[in-house]
């Protein structure tokens, strides 16, 4: 049985260990080998996963458009300002 394709971002690389979010928002941590080799923090992976009885596979794959479309967003956020940003020093 073919399971729908998740969408997951390398939060952080810690030594051996990776912090993944997960396509709901969520972070988990797993090995790093699971990740295909040169995984770098902001990579963004489709994965497909085969379930069968007594095996279960499971295909990561650089998802380089949905890499694109996220930096785009992420600009496109920076670019905005709010209704109350006057711009200038702030005085504490």
């Amino acid at each position: 049985m073919l399971k729908p394709d998740q969408i997951w971002s390398i939060d952080a690389l810690d030594g051996e260990w990776a912090s993944i979010e997960v396509g709901d928002g969520q972070i988990v941590r797993m090995p790093r080998w699971v990740l295909p080799q040169g995984a770098r923090e902001g990579d963004v992976y489709r994965v497909r996963q085969e379930v069968g009885v007594g095996r279960s596979v499971v295909t990561i794959v650089v998802d380089a458009e949905e890499r694109a479309r996220r930096l785009a967003r992420s600009k496109g956020q920076l670019g905005r300002k709010s209704g109350n940003d006057r711009g200038g020093d702030i005085t504490l």
